[in-house]
């Protein structure tokens, strides 16, 4: 992404906050809220000469927030709305939102620990099960599948609730066990600047009931019928989360029927370096576009944002030149502008 945005001819710094897992310590700054300024090895950086910031993160979301927040005080451009993104981290708040905004998903009860007695736990479970030959239980916070778990039993639902409170969670999701088929499949589907570009096809390998990469799982690229199906709506669960700059969007199909989708969540940090390393689509290239567009927006200069990969259509796809259709839509912007990162 650093690359990508200084070969548009902008200035790019990282400023690694302390603790962040994997830390390099070249790159780490001391960020002085107070003050509005960052300093290393007698280096100082005032934060308000940044036009813009995108936030990247690794296990340590809440502390990015607190961060990005800072500069979003400052009048600085976020790259994905810091509020609303703080929120969709906890599948409890984005259940809500998605309910709220008419988004596709699974039959879904969200519910926090501080709201729920637990001696009413066990009944909660019994009467969403009831009927159910299978369900899902997802813990609040966790990420690529970890905390997502299928019981047929309300009883043992209930014991890995309850370590999950144990071990510091704040609430938990009952979701509908939606099949897709013989072998778990799912469709990752990108949206940059507002709009889909690309999308891969996610199969597991073996009789797991996710098909997360990370467990294993196999991809494909979508081609553009197959897109513009998936569209509309992943484009509403990315708008209702905040995420028009760059979001990744999680959806299943209903092998019963195969017209109806389901969104299961959408993620700020999509997933980039399988799309990039894998599949070879400049996705990062697009990104760093979108982000440039949304800072010149704010900053009152012309943008290119409506036409953005333009003119072959809105969307990437298996019949499109990547880079074509990229070079046609990007303009440069004045290489003054300074990026956080």
């Amino acid at each position: 992404m650093k690359k990508a945005l200084e070969d548009k001819g902008h200035k790019v710094t990282l400023l690694q906050y302390p603790n962040e897992r994997a830390t390099d310590e070249k790159l780490s700054w001391n960020i002085d809220i107070e003050r509005g300024i960052a300093t290393r090895n007698g280096k100082q950086l005032i934060l308000k000469d940044f036009d813009g910031v995108m936030v990247r993160s690794w296990g340590t979301a809440a502390i990015a927030a607190e961060y990005a927040k800072v500069f979003e005080k400052l009048g600085i451009t976020i790259a994905n709305d810091i509020d609303k993104t703080t929120k969709s981290n906890s599948k409890v708040a984005t259940t809500k939102i998605f309910q709220d905004a008419n988004v596709s998903m699974p039959y879904t009860e969200a519910y926090l620990f501080s709201e729920l007695k637990e001696n009413d736990l066990l009944e909660k479970i019994k009467a969403f099960a009831k009927g159910k030959e299978l369900f899902v239980v997802k813990s609040a916070y966790g990420t690529r599948g970890e905390k997502v778990q299928f019981f047929d039993d309300p009883e043992k639902a209930k014991s890995f609730i309850v370590s999950e409170k144990q071990a510091n969670q704040k609430g938990f999701v009952l979701q509908d066990f939606c099949n897709t088929g013989k072998k778990a499949s799912s469709y990752r589907v990108l949206v940059v600047g507002g709009k889909v570009v690309v999308g891969m096809e996610l199969t597991s390998t073996d009789d797991k009931l996710i098909s997360n990469v990370s467990a294993g799982g196999t991809t494909r690229l979508l081609g553009k019928e197959e897109l513009d199906e998936l569209q509309s709506v992943a484009a509403r669960a990315a708008v209702a989360l905040g995420m028009e700059c760059c979001s990744g969007v999680d959806i299943i199909r209903n092998a019963y029927n195969k017209k109806e989708l389901f969104v299961l969540e959408a993620n700020d940090g999509p997933g980039i370096s399988t799309i990039v390393d894998k599949h070879g689509i400049p996705l990062h290239e697009w990104v760093a576009e979108a982000f440039v567009q949304k800072v010149l927006k704010n900053l009152g200069q012309k943008t290119n944002l409506n036409n953005f990969l333009a003119p072959t259509g809105n969307r990437v796809n298996n019949d499109t030149n990547p880079s074509h259709a990229l070079a046609k839509a990007v303009t440069r912007s004045p290489s003054k502008s300074r990026l956080g990162r």
